[in-house]
């Protein structure tokens, strides 16, 4: 819930920029209603509780729904809005008169349309003056989705909320923020469009073919459409909006693809593709556009379910120096790409090693910790020169994984490195203080971040 708390911040600080930037433009779509989804509730999202979650939800999905009518213009009573609080995360879910909203799913979406909103903007010949170094590229001018690698492992875990600095715009960049907000909305109102046609159609959710998707693909896709429409004028750059309400759909099916989580039962991977295909095809002048927004890992990579267990509770899980809260493994298999990944787990008394060989379409990993040790500098540099780097960092750590003292500060910097975990060495550290420029050097080399160009 915390996690999803964060993001709810970000969404409707994000949401208030829109509402303040389009007021010229659309002038049916329904701003004001969306500062009302959060009337009675605390200004602070990050002190909701689970209730107010569960009205904001069920708020949102119901003007997503509002916004579906109002530009289809369907003759029928709306469905009735429920909302599901768990961990399992599926997307806008149709069921006779009601559609389902996940809040764990929205908090998906929002991540994905923050990251596709910032690269439509930076695509489309607009340059950030950031001066930080770290977001200088590719943040002022290039690609997050292409950075963030492999996707699927950012967006189900302390990532995005822990680096929110680095994939939300600037208040300075209200134009850039207004398109993220867009994005985000542009997903999700193509899922509730897409759930809404399924409904007005009277098709059951368990007898749902490729034809049956593909008439509610065009439904919503038509919906977006009026909505891209509804935003441009003689003054504004038409292709961006079309962009963004195109695009949408198309990252979200792409995700869906590889990940398998989010589709129904009866859905195939053939039938997202040809879903995602027929929807590019309809944008052909910007279908080279679209395509190049998508990472190459949402195009190719295979992934792997993996089921978690521990003897001990862990305080956090690292995948290949990716935090990932214990929570998120514990409720549910993570999605992951199925390759050789190098994960560590710390507690308060130790660390559990371990690798998933990947290639399997599930897998189990059990994580076993073992103690940390208090060795002499002549038995850690004799575990060094062995090259036993797991047992070196028992013996130069501690919880929470900074090193030990000064005194064990460069065999810490080496295992740290050798075991995948060097985006997670402060340099900052006053014990790393004498040796700041192997830290800096460790911390680059195989950093999780590495497509930002951190060297």
């Amino acid at each position: 819930m915390k996690t999803v708390r964060r993001c709810g911040a970000l969404l409707a600080s994000c949401l208030v920029l829109l509402l303040c930037g389009l007021r010229t433009n659309a002038q049916d779509f329904p701003f004001d209603e969306f500062t009302h989804v959060r009337d009675g509730l605390p200004a602070d999202p990050n002190t909701w509780t689970s209730t107010d979650y569960t009205t904001y939800t069920k708020r949102y999905g119901a003007l997503m729904v509002d916004i579906v009518w109002l530009y289809a213009h369907p003759d029928r009573e709306k469905p009735q809005i429920h909302t599901d609080m768990g961990a399992r995360r599926f997307p806008p879910n149709q069921q006779g008169s009601s559609i389902t909203f996940s809040a764990s799913y929205l908090q998906l979406t929002t991540q994905l349309g923050f990251l596709l909103g910032h690269d439509i903007y930076a695509s489309q010949v607009h340059k950030l003056d950031i001066p930080e170094p770290i977001l200088n590229r590719p943040f002022a001018t290039g690609s997050l989705l292409q950075a963030e690698d492999p996707l699927v492992l950012f967006l189900q875990n302390r990532f995005f909320e822990d680096h929110a600095q680095l994939t939300m715009c600037p208040q300075s960049a209200k134009q850039c923020l207004i398109v993220q907000a867009l994005s985000l909305a542009g997903i999700q109102l193509f899922l509730t469009a897409h759930e809404c046609a399924h409904y007005l159609l009277g098709h059951s959710a368990d007898d749902r073919g490729p034809e049956k998707e593909k008439i509610a693909d065009e439904f919503a896709s038509g919906v977006m459409d009026s909505v891209a429409k509804s935003f441009a004028t003689p003054q504004d750059n038409d292709q961006l909006y079309q962009l963004i309400f195109a695009a949408g759909p198309i990252a979200i099916l792409s995700f869906e693809i590889q990940t398998k989580e989010l589709g129904n039962s009866g859905t195939t991977e053939q039938m997202l593709r040809d879903r995602r295909d027929i929807l590019l095809n309809k944008h052909d002048d910007l279908n080279s556009t679209i395509s190049d927004l998508m990472p190459d890992e949402l195009r190719s990579t295979r992934f792997t379910k993996v089921t978690f267990s521990w003897d001990q509770q862990p305080a956090a899980i690292y995948i290949e120096g990716v935090r990932v809260d214990p929570a998120e493994a514990s409720a549910r298999p993570l999605i992951l790409p199925a390759k050789y990944l190098h994960v560590a787990a710390v507690c308060a008394s130790g660390i559990a090693f371990a690798t998933l060989p990947g290639g399997d379409d599930s897998a189990a990993l059990e994580l076993h910790f073992s103690a940390f040790s208090d060795l002499s500098s002549a038995q850690i540099q004799t575990l060094v020169s062995q090259k036993k780097w797991e047992q070196a960092l028992l013996a130069t750590s501690k919880n929470g994984l900074a090193p030990r003292s000064s005194e064990v500060a460069a065999p810490y910097l080496k295992a740290m490195y050798y075991l995948h975990l060097g985006p997670l060495i402060n340099p900052d550290d006053p014990s790393l203080a004498q040796v700041r420029t192997d830290a800096e050097h460790y911390r680059g080399i195989r950093s999780a971040l590495r497509g930002w160009g951190i060297n």
